[in-house]
């Protein structure tokens, strides 16, 4: 009984790795796209993006508070869509 309790942990020790690694590359990709999408919108602000403010980390801030908000169950995001209006436009 011990034995397959320990493989049973094992298995899902791996599958838990496994789901991190997918979660970080679904991340990967948001932000990715999230800075696609800033990189096209012609009504942002033209002087907004620096070095120390990119649209890479600007589009990486967002899409963690936009899962932080969706984890923790949120009513809605309004409040985070105006932080996004008043910065960058």
């Amino acid at each position: 009984m011990e034995e397959s309790g320990g493989k049973l942990m094992n298995s899902l020790g791996k599958a838990e790795a496994e789901g991190q690694v997918r979660m970080a590359s679904m991340q990967a990709a948001l932000s990715a796209a999230l800075a696609e999408r800033l990189e096209r919108d012609e009504t942002i602000r033209r002087n907004l993006w620096t070095k120390g403010f990119s649209k890479e980390e600007f589009a990486h801030f967002l899409m963690m508070n936009m899962m932080l908000l969706l984890k923790t169950g949120a009513p809605d995001m309004s409040f985070l869509l105006q932080i996004v209006r008043r910065t960058i436009y």
